[in-house]
Parts: structure tokens; C-alpha cells; sequence
């Protein structure tokens, strides 16, 4: 509670803690009242999917409906968590629902400073998802996003995610999804974030480590090869071949 009474603190840290409910919850209430924090850095917390929820929704604005929305998943969650048990960075019981409406809903304040985000390797999946997915709408500040190894994330959610980038974010410029179970549907949908998309503007692209194969990169290309505004593409460490290079290729004549 006393980094509120830091005015100036602008890089938070805490990547490989293992964040508890009290800590999450004190998390969320210095960043609803914390305007000066830049870049925070959650890396590898091993956060459940409903406290990874309950730090994001501290970066959007409350609303009946989405309160109403993020309890229901909530709930859908703690009947889950009671038939196939518990796990760390996961509470019991009805304590999910309790905890989000508590730090949310009672107050109006919210995060307006925060442009690097970095979740990786947490649990982002349907909840977490959902509210990520609002927050890239809503919020105009957030200009990086990390997401790797993040291997809950289904590819419905990830569909949902890059199309929010593509059709409302316009600050988004770095965006990492190495470690990243990608589809080759996702690596579709990443190509499409750019494509002839007037409003996304991402010039840094990670994909490293996802094992992507030439399958991957020529639907990666069919649309990303439209895009002029790529500057860093990293492909390096997946099992690419020769037949890769002329997608590869593609890419790279159109940023010429």
C-alpha cells in the first residue's frame, strides 16, 4: 500500500513473483488510483484466469454491464474451479465474485497512464480474455502489449483480440506473441491486424518460439504482405524451411 504514496514511480517490476489474492488486490487499487506508472511488467506470476480479470478491468471503465458480464464468468469459473479442484493463484468458493465486484464496481477510478503492459505467461484465458479484450478497445494510452506464453489463450479469444486491435486501437505499436500456441488460423489473423487496416498502426511484431512452420507463414503473409508499416518482424526460433522464404519474401518487398 505504500507504492501509493510514490507520485513518481514509473516502471513497476514484479515479473516471476507469484502474486496472491491479497496481493492482486492491492495491486488493483494502486493502479485504479496511480497515474504515473508507464510500464508494468506482470511476467510469469502464474496468475489465474479471474486475478489476471481483476488487474486488467483496473485499466477500463466500470460499467453495470460489464459487471454484470465479468460476475457471470466469474461464477462459471468458481463452479469449474469446485468440481476439478484447486490450483495455485486461484481462490475458492464464491471469494472470485466477491473480489472483483469489491475492487471494481465500487469505485469510477481507472487506470489512464499505463503504455507497456506486459501479462506473459499467465493464465489468459476466458475471463482474462474478455476483459483484455475491452481494455484494447477502450484504452487510448496502451501502446505495447506482451503476451507471450500465454497458453491458455484459445483461438477463438485470440481472434477476438487482434480484431479489437484492428478495428479500434490505433496505438497498439508493439505487440509480442512469442511462446504463443499459434493456429494457423491465429497467424491469419495476426496478418489481418495490419493488412489495409487504417487504423492499426503496429510496426513491431514478435512471433518467436511458436513453432511455426511455412504453413504458418504463408497466411502470416497473404495478408501482412499488404501492410507498410512492419518494421520488426521476428520469426527466429520456430522450425521454418526454405518453403518459408518465399512468403518471407513477400513480407519484405511490401516494407521496402
Amino acid at each position: 500500500t505504500s507504492l501509493k504514496y510514490i507520485p513518481n514511480i514509473t516502471i513497476l517490476d514484479l515479473s516471476h513473483n507469484h502474486l496472491d489474492e491479497q496481493g492482486v488486490r492491492y495491486l488493483t487499487f494502486f493502479l485504479q488510483q496511480c497515474q504515473s506508472i508507464i510500464t508494468l511488467n506482470l511476467f510469469n506470476n502464474q496468475l489465474s484466469d479471474v486475478f489476471l480479470a481483476e488487474i486488467l478491468a483496473a485499466f477500463i471503465t466500470p460499467t453495470s454491464q460489464f459487471s454484470s458480464d465479468l460476475a457471470s464468468t466469474s461464477a462459471s469459473f468458481t463452479s469449474s474451479r469446485k468440481r476439478g479442484g484447486g490450483s495455485r493463484g486461484s481462490v475458492s468458493g464464491g471469494n472470485e465474485k466477491r473480489i472483483i465486484m469489491n475492487n471494481y464496481f465500487e469505485t469510477s477510478f481507472f487506470n489512464q497512464s499505463v503504455t507497456d503492459l506486459n501479462i506473459g505467461r499467465n493464465t489468459l484465458a476466458a475471463a482474462s480474455s474478455e476483459v483484455l479484450e475491452r481494455v484494447i478497445k477502450q484504452n487510448v494510452v496502451l501502446t505495447s502489449l506482451n503476451l507471450e506464453g500465454c497458453f491458455k489463450l484459445v483461438p477463438k479469444a485470440f481472434k477476438r483480440i487482434t480484431e479489437a486491435i484492428r478495428l479500434y486501437n490505433p496505438h497498439i505499436t508493439r505487440l509480442c506473441c512469442d511462446a504463443l500456441p499459434l493456429s494457423v488460423k491465429s497467424c491469419e489473423y495476426l496478418g489481418k491486424i495490419q493488412g489495409k487496416s487504417k487504423v492499426t498502426r503496429v510496426r513491431v511484431l514478435s512471433m518467436s518460439r511458436c513453432n511455426l512452420t511455412s504453413v504458418h507463414v504463408k497466411h502470416l503473409s497473404k495478408f501482412l504482405a499488404l501492410s507498410t508499416s512492419v518494421e520488426r518482424l521476428d520469426l527466429s526460433a520456430n522450425p521454418l524451411t526454405d518453403e518459408a522464404v518465399p512468403s518471407i519474401v513477400d513480407i519484405l518487398l511490401r516494407q521496402v
